[in-house]
């Protein structure tokens, strides 16, 4: 398949198309609070907070598991570690259940993240490639707010049946299955043509790069506060339904 091919873009970018999906739970933290209403509002909460520490683990192994399995089988594993341990709490109700399964969640999210962007800097040449990552990011903010609108109709349900919005991980399942070739795990395209990867390079990082990255944690910081507060207030403070809170998100994405 010619790596200018839009089926196989269509393919890459579908990784990114629910790159930050654990969000759409978000509005379930009121509801959550009165069912276990026997365990602390913070212990609550960090079941929507727990995917983080799961991503930081993932991304930590994606390497190690990539050069095992390679990119394409990778990315597929961890795409459906996150579907399988993302519905988990739609039909398994005690806490110590949900807190494992959203921790796993985070771990497949780890998993097939960083490949989300690898795939474009490795595969692409440099005009589609600074295209696509830009595009990356719109697709991303795109599912997860097509996801955060289908949760708050979900959620009206009950809040286990939120869960059920992991589902739609199957989509780029297909995509990648059907669409992105394994021929691509050790290849990257040098002045239009592919070459077999440097497996010798060894990555590495600088100043600028650390500096950007302790800025966005505290974006992600801010951010993470919205998404844990929000909701909670707008119920106890009958602004709004932990729907309309879900609603409210999915926009702030946008």
């Amino acid at each position: 398949m010619n790596t200018s091919s839009p089926i196989l873009m269509l393919g890459i970018l579908s990784i990114s198309f629910l790159m930050s999906v654990s969000n759409a739970v978000s509005g379930t933290i009121p509801l959550m609070k009165e069912y276990f209403s026997n365990i602390s509002e913070a212990n609550v909460e960090l079941l929507v907070v727990i995917p983080t520490g799961g991503v930081l683990l993932g991304t930590v192994v994606s390497g190690l598991i990539s050069n095992k399995l390679g990119k394409k089988y990778t990315v597929l594993l961890g795409l459906i570690v996150s579907l399988v341990f993302g519905v988990i709490p739609a039909f398994f109700y005690n806490y110590p259940a949900i807190f494992l399964s959203r921790a796993m969640f985070g771990v497949g999210m780890g998993i097939f993240t960083p490949l989300s962007v690898s795939y474009i800097t490795d595969v692409f040449p440099e005009k589609i490639r600074n295209r696509l990552l830009g595009w990356r990011n719109s697709v991303g903010a795109i599912g997860d707010s097509i996801m955060l609108f289908i949760a708050g109709f979900l959620i009206n349900i009950s809040w286990h049946a939120t869960y059920l919005v992991f589902l739609f991980l199957i989509v780029p399942i297909v995509l990648v299955s059907l669409f992105v070739p394994k021929r691509l795990d050790r290849v990257i395209v040098e002045d239009g043509k592919e070459v077999e990867e440097d497996t010798s390079i060894k990555p590495s990082t600088n100043g600028g790069v650390i500096q950007l990255a302790i800025l966005f944690l505290f974006v992600c910081l801010f951010y993470s506060a919205i998404s844990l507060k929000l909701a909670s207030h707008m119920v106890d403070s009958h602004i709004g339904s932990a729907a309309d809170a879900t609603r409210i998100f999915g926009f702030l994405v946008l």
